[in-house]
């Protein structure tokens, strides 16, 4: 009961039901994480990362197509699918790629305030730029993460960011 009241403040019933169909019925959709995962693979393997939660995982393709030079456990959280919609818990590395240009307004706030949470130490966010743009994001991520590096391309931008805890 607890996990499903938590995942309830992160996505509406209805636009869960709506997500889940754009995954079954596009089978493009859900997959743009893979167009990141040479860059993924690189911080995994520069930083040792041993365990990396894809969050907004859709079809879950990302950890079959990094290129890793050391184990690691990859895990994936999507609410829209129920396979792998259980609330995560947090670990090393955090992947995020197309996912927060489609999180709902009102959830937005929840939905980062929840990246910080399962966030141990690198995240890496895949914003496109469709209908806000980075400036409106960045100060958004910057009061939850310490920002290692950003990359803007004509369509959308990535920043590498490290969790900020309170001592």
């Amino acid at each position: 009961m607890e996990n499903h009241l938590r995942e309830t403040t992160l996505i509406s019933d209805e636009y869960r039901s709506e997500q889940y169909q754009k995954h079954v019925t596009d089978p493009d959709y859900g997959g743009e994480s893979v167009e990141y995962a040479n860059q993924i693979s690189t911080i995994i393997n520069q930083t040792g990362i041993e365990e990396v939660l894809d969050y907004g995982a859709g079809k879950g393709e990302l950890p079959h197509n990094l290129t890793l030079d050391h184990r690691v456990s990859c895990h994936l959280y999507d609410p829209a699918i129920p396979a792998i919609a259980s609330y995560p818990e947090p670990k090393d590395m955090v992947t995020c790629v197309d996912v927060l240009n489609y999180v709902e307004d009102k959830y937005i706030e929840a939905v980062l305030d929840d990246l910080k949470r399962v966030t141990k130490h690198l995240i890496f966010i895949v914003i496109t730029e469709d209908h806000r743009d980075m400036e409106w994001w960045l100060p958004k991520i910057m009061s939850r993460f310490n920002l290692q590096s950003l990359v803007r391309s004509s369509v959308d931008f990535y920043v590498i960011a490290e969790a900020k805890h309170e001592h």
